[in-house]
């Protein structure tokens, strides 16, 4: 999917990939040179910063449809930079908020 599609993501994503990866709560835990060195190989692609608009159109996301601030910034990140689809796991496959569609990658089901 990654090479097969135009993709980007949001500086906030990547660094919750690198909180995650270096977790020492994850049995796959990476040490944290691996991880950085893995999130440079990624910033080739488009990249969203949090910028104060991205900051208000996720307030407005969070309070129209009742998420956590994070999930609403990188909905408005995906919406930012023009993504019709948000890739994702703990989100309703199928959800759409606004022109943002939810799609869960792990989900075999073909009709989410």
């Amino acid at each position: 999917m990654l090479l097969s599609e135009r993709w980007g993501w949001s500086v906030q994503v990547a660094a919750e990939f690198f909180v995650n990866a270096t977790s020492s709560k994850r049995p796959f835990k990476l040490d944290s040179s691996t991880a950085a060195e893995l999130v440079e190989t990624w910033l080739v692609f488009p990249t969203a910063d949090i910028t104060p608009a991205l900051f208000r159109t996720a307030i407005e996301i969070q309070q129209r449809f009742q998420l956590s601030y994070w999930v609403a910034a990188i909905i408005a990140a995906a919406q930012q930079m023009g993504y019709q689809r948000l890739y994702g796991e703990d989100l309703s496959a199928g959800q759409v908020y606004d022109s943002v569609t939810v799609i869960n990658p792990f989900d075999t089901d073909p009709r989410s």
